[in-house]
């Protein structure tokens, strides 16, 4: 991937995503360095969901998985931040955040900024998959291409 990432703050924010990880994420992120998605899905009855939780939303089964996606998706909706909140945020405007629909994956939508696309296209629809890009630390972050 040669994606421009000077706009992506979780990269170009310094401490901005921090490598704390709490029990029911700690799968997610593990992944994440390792380059693949995962999210949860029930045991019991194989509904996936982001954000992590303890039991299921479908049939409160507290049994769960890690269960590895294409990381493939279309943008359900998106936004571009133009103006700067503190100073760290002023050379990383303007930039997107997008919610992205995986496929395969009973409508589970994550956040994430969508690389190499313009600000005057209409994203809402774009069939983006998933990468990770290197945060300097060890860690990966979540970002999506269009395809």
């Amino acid at each position: 991937m040669n994606a421009n990432l000077d706009h992506v703050p979780g990269l170009a924010v310094p401490g901005l995503v921090p490598p704390t990880q709490y029990p029911l994420t700690t799968g997610y992120w593990a992944a994440a360095d390792d380059g693949r998605l995962v999210v949860q899905r029930c045991d019991r009855c194989g509904t996936h969901r982001h954000l992590p939780a303890p039991v299921c939303h479908a049939c409160q089964a507290p049994e769960w998985s890690w269960s590895e996606l294409s990381g493939s998706g279309s943008v359900y909706s998106y936004t571009w931040v133009r103006t700067a909140l503190t100073d760290a945020f002023a050379a990383v405007v303007p930039f997107n955040v997008c919610v992205v629909e995986l496929d395969g994956a009973d409508g589970v939508r994550l956040a994430a900024t969508v690389t190499d696309v313009d600000e005057d296209t209409d994203l809402v629809g774009t069939r983006v998959q998933a990468y990770f890009a290197e945060l300097g630390n060890g860690h990966r972050l979540l970002l999506f291409a269009p395809v």
